[in-house]
This record gives structure tokens, sequence and C-alpha cells, in this order.
């Protein structure tokens, strides 16, 4: 049941996965919330991922820092790329690997908006 509300979830939707500063890029050798944006399409009718957002900066890792350390570190922290225009209408969705506080999925979020997206939803893998 769980698998079908999914799927019909993001049925059309542009997967939007959380970017790595390029340093952790290439510390890790892959983006993990890439990894999952692309079997949440793969599993759902007309999904797309779509690599729009850019980290403006590097923000350490976020283990340990409480909600408003998060929040504070996150604002900004993320744009749209330069050029990379938004197709619309569009639904986007924010995917990242772990949601804790939510503040990394809301800088996104707020990027894709500012850049003139209107419906942005998000989707963790797991709730740390």
């Amino acid at each position: 049941m769980e698998d079908v509300l999914l799927r019909r979830h993001l049925a059309g939707a542009w997967l939007v996965p959380v970017p790595l500063h390029g340093r952790r890029q290439a510390e890790r050798g892959y983006n993990q919330a890439l990894r999952v944006a692309v079997g949440l399409a793969a599993g759902a009718p007309g999904a797309r991922v779509g690599d729009w957002l850019e980290r403006t900066r590097d923000t350490g890792s976020q283990v340990g820092r409480g909600r408003e350390e998060r929040l504070e570190r996150m604002d900004d922290a993320f744009r749209v790329r330069k050029g990379a225009g938004l197709p619309s209408p569009a639904r986007f969705v924010v995917v990242d690997d772990v949601l804790t506080t939510g503040a990394t999925l809301a800088a996104c979020a707020r990027a894709l908006r500012v850049a003139g997206a209107t419906l942005v939803d998000a989707a963790a893998l797991a709730h740390g």
C-alpha cells in the first residue's frame, strides 16, 4: 500500500537531490541524495531527476548540531544553477537521504521557490 502511494505521489514530478559541496562530493565519491532520487524516479511513472540546485558554500557536517544552528548554517546555502531554467508548471520534490530537523530540505525548497517554483515537496529515505 505504501509503495503505491509513494509512486502515485512522485508520478510526473521532478526529483531534485540535495547537492553536496564539491569537497564533500570528492571525499565521498558519490552523492547519496542523487542515488535515492534515481531509485525513486525508477519506481514512479513519469518522474525525472533534475540537477538544478548547487551548494553555495561548504556548510560542514550537521551531525551533532541543534535545530537553530542547523537552520542558521543552511541559510542561503543553496541556489538554482545559473542558466538553469526551471520547467513551469512543474512539481518538484527535494530529495535527501536523512531528515533530521528539515533545515536542509527547507533551504533547498526556498532556493527553488526563489527561482519561480510554486509546487515544492520533500522526501527523505530516513528520519534521524
